[in-house]
């Protein structure tokens, strides 16, 4: 089991004892986990980490919401490199892709 994998897992089980004292923690495992994927060029398999970090990010505390953005980039590079993106992301979530997260990632991204 790859490291980001193992990572998500054991922060799941930290937030099933205690969502709110390790729910940021949760959030950051999940886009690590999608970040691995994306840089992997495993585009569809960093929908669902992606999707479900940024769902739950949503629930964290303001202090700890800067994440949000780095999330929302990870996605758009997602999609960058696989339309099917949308698809997966909408099997996740039951929600459709947001459109703004299908403009082109930044030039000075990589």
């Amino acid at each position: 089991m790859p490291f980001s994998e193992g990572a998500v897992l054991l922060c799941r089980e930290l937030v099933d004892l205690n969502r709110d004292a390790y729910l940021p923690n949760y959030v950051q495992s999940l886009a690590t986990r999608g970040y691995v994927l994306v840089e992997g060029r495993l585009f569809r398999d960093a929908t669902a980490p992606l999707a479900e970090a940024l769902l739950a990010s949503l629930e964290l505390p303001e202090y700890a919401q800067n994440i949000i953005g780095l999330i929302g980039e990870l996605l758009r590079r997602a999609y960058a490199g696989d339309a099917g993106v949308a698809e997966e992301f909408r099997i996740v979530t039951g929600q459709d892709f947001p459109v703004l997260l299908k403009e082109p990632p930044s030039a000075t991204e990589s």
